[in-house]
């Protein structure tokens, strides 16, 4: 019966996991599509009095991966077990719960339980579906076996066993060797589910989806029109209450250290006459508790719009822009979408740990799902989709920073990329709207032209300035949009998802709930939110949408768990910083606050900043002067440096051979400071517990060197002061001369520096990129070269030590290693956000 639907099934694999019974019973079984892998399938049959099968009722496919075989199917009494392997390796195991999915059970929210229970119903035969669990293997095993022992998964590998406790998916053994990886179903809204639910059903599919959509968006236009020659045009209305939050916040407060360049020259409208406001970038409130910022530090996020279609007037385009030098940028694969081809989905979640939570600021939506292009995402560890040549590229670089670029026509992923998420290609480059002559920008069908559909559009560019900007708004044409990013001095744009129900960009401030402030006015919830984060025990939200007039879309939707992927933006450290807790009460004015006056002219980012603490409350009247250096901003150099010098490291000697130090170390052109034994740095000992020291340094959380001056010898009083800066490293004591000279006569800690002390080392300011344009020798091809490359199918293959290797245009490609480098991996909720 399975042949007469072009399935070969893999002899002996049948399981039933209902009991006996003259009614419906369900069965695993693993099978294959003509010219593919085996899946895992689970059917609804009717079986005769000796068990076998004599009418199939329902057959679905559970894994879905083209690249990948599922094998070693075992089934216990609630719970089923597999292999998946790609090249005769086995990459991973799944945990299968056959008495549905967590979600089925916890999810609160009425219409997330109807839309769950169709979905469901619609991928599995069943309204409950099937919780699953992956456990990826690091690295691949050439041989496994699995087996439940009780309630208890073991896969016996070649040579350890890793042991599941299926109820609590908790690794009992070899926890080395997997990552666990649940598929857990994220939430949409009821538009984004509706369009995605037809277009699943076989004898539908996406061309009727398309048609709809075309008409919609074409009626409208019209009727937007039709209201504005009628009704006239409320523009400016408009933009006032949709930008209120900081059209009404009021000129920020000045900052302590020179700034440069930021926030950049306004943007020169298009549309005369201009409204008012139009171009403008403008902060929210240095106090606004829902918009998350650095202490002491310019907004990290600056807003605007602006008009670009003359033929609509009345449609803007609004603009989030922030400086990358303080936001990094994430991708997070969504909990469905996209697949990887062997089976992988993401968290479809931010992180849910404390030091990720304070810094999480925004959150937006990511480009078109894997049905329209399967555009290349590697997030979380995971090669989900292979990048495709001359695809318009965001990344994460492993500093932090965020590039943009055209993929090349082939090579391995370059070193220091953490993350990517592709999307067509590129909407603007280098001034040029379309170079790529692409007549596909999403909503068209065929026959149409480009241009025609107007909707919701979003993007995201790199300025000239090296800013990161992200475009919002409605009833845009690809054109439109493109225009704004080349008003707003875009070198570098891409053009990410469309459609209101798909949509959005959120403002996030996430503190510990004991300590968040009470809101001093009255909650706006048409686009306002608060509440605990979900999974996060003990830290609470505020979120507001970027603009009041968008789009719902689950609002807040990217705290929640998503099925489809998105990006977030995380705020990143700089200086001066957070005030320290101070241990002496009640402090004294100013007593653990940093602060950059006094420390030079060099621009923002600062390198430097300094405080003063009492550390010892049996010691009130000792002071310990403290000095943070940032290593974005500084490079470590031989005294005699030139260039823009912020302090030379006096009465210090370079570090010998096995010396304990403190080091600066380079790669790729990214300095860090650490405390150990190698690198070029200064000389040190030790700082043990008793010591009697008055100059000492770490290395904290942030990577900030922190050099501390006491103002007397006293036992532990060095020890004390750098507890309160959280250093991650072992702190080291320096000479008692040690200081960083400033000036002939003045330190960085506010000591006087001894004349006859010599410089050994130069601290040298060095740039603080932005973002990065990344492959800059990839140019634009004619169509007949990218459309080719792009519309073939990528294949995935096992190489040498397990690297994943592709096949594309017909060459081998190699890919991060499997179970090499990975990104911290969001930890996903354990119940879905209600």
């Amino acid at each position: 019966m399975l042949r007469a639907r072009g399935l070969t099934m893999v002899e002996g694999s049948a399981r039933w996991v209902d009991p006996p019974s003259l009614g419906p019973r369900r069965a695993l079984v693993l099978a294959a599509e003509p010219g593919g892998l085996s899946d895992l399938w689970v059917l609804t049959a009717r079986a005769d009095a000796r068990g076998r099968v004599v009418e199939v009722l329902d057959l679905s496919n559970l894994t879905r991966s083209p690249d990948a075989a599922e094998s070693r199917l075992t089934v216990g009494e609630r719970w089923a077990a597999f292999t998946t392997e790609v090249d005769a390796r086995v990459v991973a195991f799944t945990l299968l719960d056959l008495s549905g999915a967590p979600e089925a059970r916890s999810a609160s929210d009425r219409g997330a339980r109807v839309r769950g229970a169709l979905t469901r119903l619609q991928q599995t035969g069943r309204a409950d579906g099937y919780g699953v669990f992956r456990f990826d293997l690091t690295p691949p095993a050439p041989e496994a076996a699995l087996r439940f022992d009780g309630g208890v998964l073991e896969a016996r590998l070649a040579t350890q066993s890793v042991r599941v406790e299926a109820a609590s998916r908790r690794v009992l053994a070899g926890g080395t060797r997997v990552r666990a990886l649940p598929r857990l179903a994220g939430q949409t809204g009821w538009v984004t589910w509706l369009v995605d639910t037809v277009r699943a059903v076989p004898w539908i599919g996406g061309a009727p989806i398309a048609w709809a959509e075309h008409l919609a968006f074409g009626l409208q236009h019209q009727v937007a029109r039709a209201r504005v020659q009628i009704g006239g045009d409320h523009s400016q209305a408009e933009v006032t209450e949709d930008l209120a939050d900081v059209l009404h916040a009021g000129p920020p407060r000045s900052v302590e250290g020179p700034v440069v360049g930021w926030p950049p020259a306004p943007i020169a409208p298009v549309l005369r006459p201009a409204l008012a406001h139009e171009g403008e970038w403008n902060a929210a409130a240095d106090d606004d508790p829902f918009v998350n910022r650095n202490p002491g530090a310019p907004p990290a996020f600056v807003q605007s719009f602006i008009r670009t279609d003359r033929e609509r007037p009345d449609t803007r385009v609004y603009v989030t822009l922030w400086d990358p030098r303080q936001v990094e940028l994430h991708v997070v694969p969504g909990s469905t979408e996209p697949m990887g081809a062997t089976g992988e989905t993401g968290s479809g979640s931010v992180p849910r740990d404390g030091r990720s939570l304070v810094r999480l600021a925004a959150g937006f939506n990511g480009g078109f799902q894997a049905l329209h292009g399967e555009w290349g995402v590697f997030a979380e560890g995971t090669l989900f989709l292979p990048p495709k040549p001359w695809g318009a590229t965001i990344i994460t670089l492993d500093d932090g920073r965020t590039g943009f670029g055209s993929w090349p026509n082939g090579g391995a992923i370059p070193p220091g990329v953490a993350e990517f998420r592709q999307n067509l290609t590129s909407l603007v480059e280098d001034g040029v709207f379309n170079p790529y002559r692409r007549t596909f920008w999403g909503g068209n069908v065929p026959g149409a032209p480009p241009g025609e559909s107007h909707t919701a559009r979003t993007g995201v560019c790199m300025t000239r300035e090296d800013f990161v900007g992200y475009f919002w708004g409605n009833g845009l044409t690809e054109r439109s949009l493109a225009d704004a990013m080349t008003a707003a001095r875009c070198q570098y744009g891409v053009h990410l998802d469309m459609n209101g129900a798909n949509t959005g960009f959120e403002f996030f401030r996430v503190t510990p709930t004991d300590s968040t402030p009470p809101l001093p006015r009255r909650l706006q919830e048409d686009h306002e939110a608060e509440g605990r984060v979900a999974s996060a025990q003990g830290f609470t939200y505020r979120a507001r949408r970027m603009v009041r007039g968008m789009h719902e879309m689950g609002f807040p939707r990217y705290l929640r768990r998503d099925p489809r992927d998105f990006f977030y933006l995380m705020l990143r450290p700089v200086l001066p910083g957070a005030p320290l807790a101070t241990a002496v009460s009640p402090p004294q004015a100013g007593e653990g606050a940093w602060h950059v006056a006094g420390l030079g002219d060099a621009p923002f980012p600062w390198p430097m900043a300094r405080t003063r603490v009492r550390p010892d409350p049996t010691q009130p009247e000792r002071w310990v002067n403290l000095v943070k250096v940032d290593p974005r901003r500084v490079t470590l150099a031989p005294a005699d440096a030139t260039g823009h010098v912020v302090a030379r490291w006096v009465g210090v000697v370079p570090a010998g051979e096995s010396q304990p130090r403190v080091a600066w170390n380079e790669q790729r052109g990214v300095g860090r400071w650490s405390v150990g034994t190698e690198g070029a740095g200064v000389a040190g000992v030790p700082l043990t517990p008793g010591s009697v020291a008055t100059r000492g340094a770490c290395v904290d959380r942030d990577g900030f060197l922190v050099f501390a001056v006491a103002d007397r010898a006293a036992p532990d009083l060095l020890s004390r002061a750098l507890d309160l800066v959280d250093c991650a490293s072992p702190r080291v004591a320096l000479p008692t001369a040690a200081a960083l000279a400033l000036d002939g006569a003045r330190d960085a800690a506010g000591a006087t520096v001894d004349p006859g002390a010599h410089p050994a080392f130069a601290l040298v300011l060095r740039d603080a990129p932005g973002a990065v344009r990344m492959f800059p020798e990839v140019t634009p091809v004619p169509m007949r070269v990218w459309y080719e490359a792009q519309h073939r199918r990528v294949r995935y293959h096992m190489g040498e030590n397990g690297s994943a290797e592709i096949n594309l245009v017909g060459r081998q490609v190699t890919m991060p290693a499997w179970g090499g480098h990975r990104p911290s991996t969001p930890t996903p909720p354990a119940t879905p956000s209600p």
